[in-house]
């Protein structure tokens, strides 16, 4: 399985130059072709290279519909998780950025101070929200602290 993923070169700049690129060519195409082939280190971790192994289509429905509802009942949702939990989502939300002007998913969860969680219900005040909390407990201090200020 191949990705249809290109490097577009000029969006690195300043950073990075086209002769470090073309230096590197070789042992990123290397790398490449062992995620590939299941040959390279970590080789047990790539499920995310057939997303339908992952997610079937069924499941696939349900979130869908589920985000529908979601879209419909809630302005933003609120995740609240904290280190592994949600950092995932949250790099995904970050990479794609903010298409419509204004962050519909905000992350609560990763701290205890008072004045944060203040700004954060200021922020949602008047706003339509929906709680999404991540946990493999429910006990983490955190992330147990935020959903009960929010869900409040």
């Amino acid at each position: 399985m191949t990705f249809p993923l290109r490097l577009d070169a000029g969006m690195l700049a300043p950073d990075l130059d086209a002769s470090l690129l073309e230096r590197w060519k070789t042992r990123v195409l290397a790398a490449r072709q062992e995620i590939l082939d299941g040959t390279g280190p970590g080789s047990d971790f790539l499920g995310w290279l057939d997303p339908e192994s992952l997610a079937p289509a069924a499941l696939l429905d349900d979130i869908e519909a589920c985000v529908a509802k979601l879209r419909k009942e809630a302005e933003v949702l609120v995740t609240t998780g904290i280190g592994g939990s949600y950092l995932g989502a949250k790099a995904v939300i970050e990479a794609l950025g903010d298409r419509e002007g204004r962050a519909r998913v905000k992350f609560a969860g990763q701290n205890i101070s008072a004045r944060w969680h203040a700004d954060l219900l200021a922020e949602l005040d008047g706003v339509d929200f929906a709680i999404n909390a991540i946990s493999k407990s429910g006990t983490t201090t955190e992330p147990a602290i935020a959903f009960r200020i929010l869900h409040e």
